[in-house]
């Protein structure tokens, strides 16, 4: 960790003019006194750094300290940049902060307004609208047993709303959509599986540190094989549904209809099961399946169903 805070300020240096010892220990999260013992790290490695007292000094580099900037091209820095900033989003790593710190120190002072510019003109968040932090919280938790080595105890709730205790192994995070996953070996089943953090409960770190293990490929998607292929759906939409349809399936053809804002379409990605019928009755009146018949005839049984239910 103090390699890469020394590494960090290092960067910061070369970015800016002056920074005082203040600034640096708010923003490394450590005291005043560890700042200064960094700067004699970096002097003794040959960075020439100086300090300059006073209410207007603070720590700066030498101006004929360079660094060589060869190794990346100003797009290679934006494309970068992009990335990482929309990475910092989601993840609350020190590692990733200081990354970027590094990155900026490398671009020229005569192009630091273009690459500002450029970087901030794609912005990635795939957060919910309304968040409560705990998504925040558990990607922390299996970061830190990623770095760590540390097997984690958690309780796991199901599909069917089932709670476990169980022991795991973190291997990777993984963003799908808007959710986030770990992929871990369970130590209880003795097999990799992936968790989904909404439903981890009691996340804890414990002393028993990870066995390495190879994990398999990461496979995601719905597993059709040996089951009920997919089923064509002859649907009429308003917009807001052909918004959202249009977002996850780019091959659909909406017609306009004589209704103001209602479109026909061809969906061809049905499956009749729990998932799907979730899906259409989500849609509410937004959404009319007008075929087939055995697909209206299901729909219709269901809202029966739910209105004898609030009866």
């Amino acid at each position: 960790m103090k390699s890469e805070r020394l590494l960090a300020i290092t960067m910061m240096l070369l970015e800016q003019e002056q920074i005082s010892a203040p600034q640096l220990a708010e923003r490394f999260e450590v005291s005043v006194r560890t700042i200064y013992r960094d700067i004699d790290s970096l002097s003794q490695a040959g960075i020439p750094v100086v300090a300059f007292p006073g209410s207007k000094g603070g720590i700066r580099i030498m101006e004929n300290y360079k660094i060589d900037q060869r190794f990346f091209t100003t797009s290679d820095l934006i494309s970068l940049l992009t990335s990482l900033n929309s990475l910092s989003r989601h993840m609350n790593s020190k590692q990733t902060a200081y990354t970027i710190e590094k990155l900026k120190s490398l671009v020229p002072k005569k192009l630091e307004k273009e690459v500002a510019l450029k970087t901030d003109q794609l912005i990635i968040d795939l957060s919910p609208w309304i968040q409560n932090g705990q998504a925040g919280a558990s990607i922390e938790l299996i970061q830190q047993s990623l770095d760590t080595q540390y097997a984690l105890s958690i309780e796991y709730e199901n599909r069917a709303g089932d709670y476990s205790k169980r022991a795991i192994e973190p291997y990777r995070l993984i963003l799908k959509e808007s959710s986030w996953y770990t992929q871990a070996f369970c130590l209880e089943k003795q097999e990799f599986r992936i968790f989904k953090l909404s439903r981890m409960k009691n996340i804890q770190s414990t002393n028993k540190p990870i066995t390495q293990r190879t994990p398999p490929p990461v496979v995601f998607g719905r597993d059709t094989s040996g089951r009920t292929a997919f089923m064509t759906l002859s649907l009429e939409v308003d917009y807001s549904v052909k918004d959202q349809l249009a977002e996850r399936f780019n091959d659909l053809e909406f017609i306009p209809q004589k209704e103001a804002g209602r479109y026909f379409v061809e969906f061809p990605y049905f499956i009749p099961d729990e998932f799907g019928y979730h899906l259409l009755l989500g849609f509410g009146t937004r959404c009319k399946c007008l075929a087939p018949d055995t697909i209206r005839e299901e729909l219709v049984t269901r809202l029966e169903a739910m209105l004898e239910f609030y009866k």
